[in-house]
């Protein structure tokens, strides 16, 4: 933002809303993680605004491939003499182009190994295709990105405020049995609404489960739900004209005053509703356990006292622990151990003169053994695996000096004369994240 001139009104967080994607997240996330993730993408961060906004862990997985609508593509060259990357075709679940058609994957992958290198849209990547046909709810959902992605900054919505706007859906829409919500009518209504092919391939296959999304979304909102997930469920309830901007401004007015419900329920509670579930609750615990009373037909008693009661319950809990007897079988760790180096041998010598494989860590060293979540789980238990991944593991220097010498090889091979720069960018490098060790490779070594 700072090399554009102030004219131009090209600030940072308008250079954020206009030409990434970020506006498709920022209204579902708390406010200050969404000023955290602003923060974030202003400066040098790695990525650390992915795992901020829960892209990482997302069910929502994202593109293989660059998507591009070609009459667009055309329209582009048109007006303005070249092709170019447009945010709007890259979006999961925005399969359609509004105005043409479906999109077509580009023959390039989104995470190229040559993350530095640049690739410009040509005609080469993006050959001339036919568009396939329509359909209501791919155009639905491109058409809600798409204005998702035109939106201004704005704060975000609290959790509270969300969890209100869906608890007075479920009402409106009679799909509640007094204050609970009736699940199976908001999941008959979403899969009319859906198809489920759809929906498995998107990751959001909705279930009985308690975990799945849909029962969660109608739930007290804990934790972000994305901009998928939103449009589907809030579309199996909003008339067809609904617009996902309307629904963030809807929420956004909910006052703060009117969402906590309940609050003074616990002190209206009479000392003998009290009492009757302690009692029940004391002799359950006393006789099975906390975790098998809960089994034993007191779940509901339990849930009661969690809810009105809790410091009781948890003091209660923990006064009549039960120690049920260890039947684990004794495994011998020492010959374990034995048998485990004998493996990560072999590994090591298997590996040593391939020089295209991820960096050697710890962690990629177990996940070559048989059974890597016992191993990392007792490696405690596990002294000589423990001195042999201490020994052995390849450090950052290491990493980068092996992507470098594999870079160097293919250029000798080529018969190319080698540039520092074009060398950094094969091993997929850049100065900023090279080591000493690795400076000194180079200059030493590589002679570059």
């Amino acid at each position: 933002a700072n090399l554009y001139p102030l004219s131009m009104g090209l600030y940072s967080e308008t250079l954020i809303y206009r030409h990434t994607l970020f506006p498709i997240y920022a209204p579902f996330v708390a406010e200050l993680r969404r000023r955290e993730c602003l923060e974030l993408m202003k400066g040098s961060s790695q990525g650390a605004q992915h795992l901020a906004l829960g892209l990482a862990a997302s069910k929502v997985k994202a593109n293989r491939y660059f998507r591009y609508c070609p009459d667009c593509l055309k329209a582009q060259l048109e007006m303005y003499g070249e092709y170019f990357w447009c945010r709007r075709w890259q979006v999961v679940g925005a399969d359609v182009c509004s105005i043409h058609g479906g999109l077509i994957e580009a023959k390039m992958q989104l995470h190229d190994p040559h993350r530095h290198q640049f690739f410009a849209a040509s005609p080469n990547l993006c050959p001339s295709q036919t568009l396939n046909n329509n359909s209501y709810h791919r155009l639905l959902v491109s058409r809600q990105i798409e204005i998702l992605l035109d939106t201004i900054p704005a704060e975000s919505p609290t959790s509270a405020q969300w969890t209100a706007y869906y608890r007075h859906l479920v009402v409106i829409n009679h799909c509640n049995r007094g204050d609970q919500v009736n699940y199976q009518i908001i999941k008959d209504r979403v899969v009319r609404s859906w198809s489920q092919t759809w929906l498995t391939r998107m990751g959001l296959t909705v279930t009985n489960d308690q975990s799945c999304w849909l029962r969660a979304i109608f739930r007290k909102h804990r934790k972000s739900f994305s901009y998928l997930e939103h449009i589907i469920a809030l579309d199996a309830f909003l008339p067809a004209s609904w617009r996902i901007d309307e629904v963030i401004q809807k929420v956004n007015n909910i006052e703060q005053e009117k969402i906590v419900a309940h609050v003074q329920e616990c002190k209206n509670l009479t000392a003998v509703t009290r009492n009757k579930y302690r009692v029940k609750w004391h002799g359950a615990v006393t006789k099975f356990g906390a975790k098998l009373a809960r089994s034993h037909g007191y779940g509901d008693c339990y849930a009661w006292l969690y809810r009105h009661d809790r410091f009781w319950l948890l003091a209660t809990n923990q006064c009549n622990k039960i120690n049920w007897p260890n039947i684990h079988k004794i495994v011998d760790w020492e010959e374990r151990d034995r048998l485990l180096v004998r493996q990560l041998v072999r590994v090591i010598h298997l590996a040593e003169s391939k020089l295209n494989l991820p960096r050697k860590s710890r962690s990629w060293f177990i996940r070559q053994l048989k059974s890597p979540f016992s191993v990392e789980k007792n490696l405690y238990r596990l002294s000589l695996t423990n001195r042999f991944l201490e020994r052995y593991k390849e450090s950052v220097e290491d990493y980068q000096i092996r992507r470098l010498t594999r870079a160097i090889v293919v250029h000798i091979k080529s018969c190319k004369t080698i540039s520092r720069c074009y060398l950094l960018r094969n091993a997929g490098l850049s100065e900023e994240r090279l080591k000493p060790l690795t400076k000194l490779f180079l200059q030493n070594v590589a002679g570059i």
